[in-house]
C-alpha cells in the first residue's frame, strides 16, 4: 500500500487566483487543526448531551486536550486530511483502530474530571453506538472505512471543503471495495446529499430523567463502494491497509 506521500491530490478551485490542495494533516498543522475541530463540534448535539453535566474547572482547556491528542494520534496513524493545514479536517481509516500515542494516556487522565453522571453519559452513549454497528453491519465493521471528524473553520464553510474531503473517503473506499460508514448526530442531512444513507438510527433521552434537552439523535450511515475509475484524488487511509 503506497504511503500518503506517494499519491496525488485533487485541486478544488477557489477563486481565480488559486486553488486549495487536500493533503495530509502534519504535526505543525495540528494547532490550528484543534481550534477548527473544537469549533466545530461545539454546539453538536452529544457534545450538549455531555457538557450539560461537566461542572468540573477548565472545560474548554481539557476539550482542547482531548482533541489535540485525537489529532496527534490520527497523524501518526496516516488517518489525518486537512486542507489549508486545517481549515477543514476529517479522519478516514479502518474501523478498527492502532493504538494511538497520546490518547490512551491523556484521556484516562482527563476522565478523572468527569462527574458521575458524565460518566454514566458517556459509556451509555459509546455503548449505543457499539451495539447500532454491530446490529448494522456485525463482524464487517472493523473491515469497513469510517469516517470521523470532519469539520470546517466557520469562516472557512460553503467553499467545498467538507465535499472535498469526504470525495477523498469515497475514492480510498472505491478502490479498495470497501464500504464507508459515518456515525452522525446532527450531519446526516450533509451525509445524505454525498451518497450515504441511513442503515440505523437511534436517540439517546427517554431512560434519562436528568437530561432535559432534546433527544439526541444517533445516525448510522453508510455508502457502498462504486465502481472505481482513475483517482483524482486518492490518498491511503493508513500504512495497516
Amino acid at each position: 500500500m503506497l504511503k500518503q506521500s506517494e499519491y496525488r491530490y485533487a485541486r478544488l478551485p477557489v477563486d481565480s487566483t488559486g486553488s486549495v490542495a487536500a493533503a495530509p494533516l502534519r504535526y505543525v498543522d495540528i494547532f490550528k487543526a484543534t481550534q477548527t475541530t473544537y469549533d466545530a463540534f461545539l454546539d453538536n448535539a452529544y457534545a450538549r448531551y455531555f457538557a450539560d453535566v461537566d461542572g468540573a474547572p477548565m472545560p474548554k482547556l481539557r476539550k482542547m486536550l482531548s482533541t489535540a491528542a485525537s489529532l496527534i494520534d490520527n497523524v501518526y496513524a496516516q488517518r489525518a486530511y486537512c486542507i489549508n493545514g486545517g481549515d477543514a479536517t476529517i479522519a478516514i481509516g479502518l474501523a478498527k483502530r492502532q493504538k494511538g500515542l497520546i490518547s490512551p494516556y491523556l484521556i484516562p487522565f482527563l476522565a478523572r474530571f468527569d462527574s458521575d453522571e458524565l460518566t454514566k453519559r458517556k459509556r451509555k452513549f459509546g455503548s449505543k453506538v457499539g451495539q447500532m454497528l454491530q446490529a448494522s453491519f456485525g463482524d464487517q465493521t472493523a473491515n469497513m472505512l469510517e469516517i470521523r471528524g470532519l469539520a470546517t473553520a466557520s469562516d472557512k464553510r460553503r467553499r467545498g471543503y467538507a465535499t472535498m474531503l469526504m470525495h477523498l473517503a469515497h475514492e480510498m473506499s472505491d478502490a479498495q471495495g470497501r464500504a464507508a460508514f459515518a456515525v452522525t448526530t446532527d450531519a446526516h442531512g450533509f451525509h445524505g446529499e454525498v451518497g450515504y444513507t441511513t442503515v440505523r438510527g437511534d436517540s439517546i433521552r427517554s431512560d434519562n430523567r436528568s437530561w432535559h434537552g432534546p433527544a439526541v439523535r444517533i445516525d448510522i450511515m453508510c455508502r457502498p463502494p462504486m465502481a472505481f475509475t482513475a483517482p483524482t484524488a486518492s490518498l491511503s487511509p493508513n500504512q495497516a491497509l
